[in-house]
Parts: structure tokens; sequence; C-alpha cells
């Protein structure tokens, strides 16, 4: 089952998708994990190191996965309110990293 199918049946379906490294690209099937997808990957590590310093791990860990889960939630409710005004369902995809 995918979006195209369920839409064709149910015009007003909303499908939401969140993944940790996007739908495309030869990750696109690697499990998403707080540390690696958001902290290591993002820069975040890195950028909270002082000069010479090595990477900070996870501060706070699963913060990737809040903001995420933040995101999507919000996608999800513009979806909620384009549909409102359309009468249209969409499909919303979020990867942590679309690259």
């Amino acid at each position: 089952m995918d979006y195209s199918r369920l839409s064709a049946v149910k015009p007003r379906f909303i499908y939401a998708h969140a993944s940790g490294f996007g739908e495309q690209g030869s990750e696109k099937n690697k499990p998403g994990f707080d540390g690696i997808s958001y902290w290591a990957r993002s820069g975040l590590m890195a950028g909270l190191a002082l000069p010479g310093q090595q990477p900070v791990w996870m501060q706070y860990p699963a913060l990737g996965d809040q903001v995420s889960g933040l995101v999507i939630c919000g996608s999800v409710i513009l979806v909620l309110f384009a549909r409102e005004m359309t009468g249209n369902g969409q499909e919303v995809h979020f990867g942590q990293f679309l690259f």
C-alpha cells in the first residue's frame, strides 16, 4: 500500500513518514539513530566542542528525536489545515538529512 493507491480511494487521506536519512540516496534504508543521524551528521557534536577539543558526545540524549517529532507533528497540522481549505489530503515526508 502506498499513498497514490490509498489517496485514489480516499482523496482526503494524509500520509506522514519520518526517517533518519530521507527517502532517496544510498542511506535511505538505514535506521535513524539520534547520535548518528542528528548529532554527528549535522555537525552539532563538532560545533559544541571548544577549539582543539574532541567532538562533544550527545549532551541531551534523544534531542534529535524530540525535534524531529515536533517537525513531523507540525507538518501534519499544516496538512490538516490545507485539507480543510482544499478538501484534499497530502503525503508528507521528513528525513533529518536529505542529501
